[in-house]
């Protein structure tokens, strides 16, 4: 049983990373996902904040929809 199933519209989970599987399954069934994240993100973290080159990128990854630090 999962997204496909209980037909969530949106899902807010903690720690995006290790869960890939989870984010891909949740965006196959259109389901918008809410990360909340502890601590900060620096801009350093290339995970959390794309540089405009490989911004277009960002739809073809296991990432959130939102992040709330």
């Amino acid at each position: 049983m999962g997204f496909l199933h209980w037909k969530p519209r949106e899902s807010f989970f903690e720690r995006q990373y290790h869960r890939e599987e989870f984010v891909y399954e949740a965006k196959r069934a259109g389901v918008h996902l809410v990360a909340l994240q502890h601590g900060i993100i620096a801009i350093v973290y290339l995970v959390y904040i794309f540089r405009p080159a490989i911004k277009s990128l960002q739809e073809r990854c296991a990432l959130p929809d939102k992040r709330f630090v």
